[in-house]
């Protein structure tokens, strides 16, 4: 009878551990997701912020010529 109880009892703590180990799992997805996103937009705005800065080169030199 006793093995019975701890068998149940292991299950239990195994099922358990599984169920945590898969929020584990989604919320590190999750994570993943959102950092790619992150990255994506930073790299948007980097582009954004290099063309601003060639424009703003340009322009003094243009004023620099005349």
């Amino acid at each position: 009878m006793r093995y019975r109880t701890d068998l149940n009892t292991e299950k239990r703590v195994e099922a358990d551990l599984e169920e945590q180990l898969d929020a584990a799992e989604t919320e590190k997805k999750k994570k993943k997701e959102r950092h790619g996103n992150l990255r994506d937009n930073r790299d948007v705005i980097l582009q954004q912020q290099q063309k601003a800065e060639q424009l703003l080169f340009e322009l003094e030199k243009q004023k620099a010529i005349n």
